[in-house]
């Protein structure tokens, strides 16, 4: 099976989605839309069906978005210490109230 690789990253409003083994670019506006913008892009270019190959995606972040990764990642694990449960349960015992 033939395997794609497609490198994604943020380019103004949209998504650009540029998939090497076909040289090939494409975008999408939501980033829910990136892999069946890829899939139409590999199955236009190459004439192969959506089971006959697999998908990588390589999401490259901008360093904005990155710090703002990392900065939610400590305040989780701050309020998991000062809670004494997991971000997992605390959601469980608030969607059961």
């Amino acid at each position: 099976m033939k395997t794609y690789h497609a490198e994604v990253t943020r380019d103004g409003r949209s998504w650009l989605i540029r998939v090497r083994e076909i040289d090939r670019s494409t975008q999408a506006l939501r980033y829910k839309d990136v892999v069946t913008m890829a899939n139409e892009l590999i199955e236009i270019m190459d004439g192969v069906k959506d089971d006959e190959y697999d998908l990588y995606l390589e999401v490259h972040l901008p360093i904005s978005v990155k710090d703002r990764q990392a900065r939610a990642e400590v305040l989780r694990e701050e309020a998991q210490r000062k809670l004494g449960m997991s971000f997992q349960r605390a959601s469980q015992l608030a969607k059961s109230s």
